[in-house]
C-alpha cells in the first residue's frame, strides 16, 4: 500500500492548505455528488517535503465541503470551515495541541464559500455577501453585514406576492447573490467578487461596489504583492488591476473557468481544471512540471512566506519551492 492509499482509499483530493513547513490536503469521498457526500479527511503532514507514513489525518463526518486557511490570531491553527457554516480548528490553543470543532458561525441560512487568512485572522466568505471575520476562538463577526441588509432590501423591493410562483423564483434568483472570492492586502484592503462580474471593496469601515468591465461569473480574487488584484472567473476570464483601474487580461469565452489564483515570488499563478499557468509580464503561459507529467487539476496554494507553492487533482499533488517541483503524493507512486 503506498501513501496515497493509506490516507486517501476512498477519497479524492479536492484542495489544499499550504503552511510555513506543512500542507494540509483535503479529501472528499469519491464518485458520489458534492450533495452525497457525507465525510471529508484533512491529512497534515509537518514534514517539509513529501507526505509521510506519520502524517496527522481527521475525518470529518456529515460534511459536503470544506475551505481552510492557516491562522495565526488568536493561536497558530488552521481553521477550516464547511458549506453550511461548521468550524474545526487544527492547531493550537496557548501550548496545547488541539483538534476540535469550534461553535458553528452562524446555526442556519449561511453557505460558506471561501476561507482565508488576513492579517492572520480568519475569514469566511457567505454567497449572500456576508464576510465573517473570526476575532478569537469560537468569536465571528460579520464585517460585511450592510452587504447582507442590502440584498434583503434588494430581494424585497422584487418580490410580489401578487405575481406566479415561478415569477417569484425567477425575482429570487435574480436578486440573490452568489459571491465566490475573497482576498485582501490587509484588514482595511479587502475585495469579495461573484456572479455577473459582482464586485465589492472593504476600506476597513464601509464597502463600496467595484465597476469592473465584465458581468461574467467571477470564481476567485488574489491580491498580490505587485499591488494589483487578480480576479478570474468563467470562460477563464483574467482582469488585472485596483480601485476603479481594471483591464481584462484574458477572457478566452469558453466554458472553463479559473478556480484559483495565488502570488508567487513575483509570478501569478492561475489554476483551472485542465491546466496550471503563470502570469509574468501580462503573458499567460503553461506551467513546466519538469519530470513530471501532470494533467490532473482542481486547486493551488500557496503559504504566508511565498516559500512553497502546491498544486494538483484528486490523484496528485506537486509542490514548487521557486526552481524545482517535487511529488507529495501521488495514486501512481511508490510514495
Amino acid at each position: 500500500m503506498n501513501i496515497y492509499e493509506k490516507y486517501f482509499d476512498g477519497y479524492d483530493i479536492y484542495d489544499c492548505v499550504v503552511g510555513g513547513g506543512n500542507v494540509a490536503l483535503l479529501g472528499r469521498e469519491e464518485n458520489k455528488p458534492l450533495s452525497e457526500i457525507e465525510k471529508i479527511k484533512i491529512v497534515i503532514d509537518d514534514n517539509d517535503k513529501i507526505i509521510g507514513e506519520n502524517a496527522g489525518y481527521v475525518t470529518l463526518a456529515n460534511i459536503q465541503d470544506v475551505k481552510g486557511c492557516l491562522a495565526t490570531i488568536p493561536d497558530p491553527a488552521y481553521i477550516f470551515v464547511s458549506d453550511n457554516a461548521t468550524v474545526f480548528k487544527s492547531g493550537y490553543e496557548g501550548d496545547i495541541e488541539v483538534q476540535k470543532y469550534e461553535q458553528d458561525i452562524q446555526e442556519e441560512g449561511l453557505l460558506i464559500t471561501d476561507v482565508i487568512a488576513i492579517d492572520g485572522k480568519a475569514y469566511a466568505l457567505g454567497s449572500s455577501r456576508e464576510v465573517y471575520r473570526r476575532d478569537d476562538v469560537d468569536e465571528w463577526v460579520n464585517i460585511a453585514q450592510e452587504l447582507s441588509d442590502t440584498l434583503a432590501l434588494e430581494l424585497s423591493q422584487k418580490w410580489d406576492s401578487n405575481k406566479s410562483e415561478e415569477e417569484r423564483l425567477s425575482a429570487v434568483i435574480s436578486t440573490s447573490s452568489w459571491m465566490r472570492g475573497i482576498a485582501g492586502f490587509n484588514e482595511n484592503d479587502i475585495y469579495i467578487v461573484g456572479k455577473n462580474g459582482e464586485c465589492w471593496q472593504y476600506n476597513g469601515k464601509t464597502w463600496r461596489r467595484v465597476d469592473l468591465p465584465t458581468n461574467a461569473m467571477l470564481t476567485t480574487v488574489c491580491c498580490a504583492d505587485d499591488g494589483y488584484v487578480y480576479i478570474g472567473g468563467i470562460g477563464e476570464i483574467l482582469l488585472k488591476g485596483r480601485d476603479d483601474k481594471w483591464e481584462i487580461v484574458q477572457d478566452k469565452h469558453n466554458e472553463n473557468y479559473i478556480n484559483k489564483i495565488v502570488d508567487f515570488q513575483g509570478k501569478i499563478y492561475l489554476s483551472t481544471f485542465y491546466n496550471l499557468f503563470e502570469l509574468y509580464n501580462n503573458e499567460i503561459k503553461e506551467v513546466d512540471f519538469g519530470e513530471y507529467s501532470v494533467s490532473d487539476f482542481g486547486y493551488l496554494g500557496v503559504n504566508r512566506q511565498k516559500s512553497k507553492l502546491v498544486a494538483g487533482g484528486s490523484m496528485a499533488a506537486y509542490a514548487y519551492d521557486g526552481s524545482k517541483w517535487i511529488e507529495l503524493i501521488n495514486i501512481f507512486g511508490g510514495v
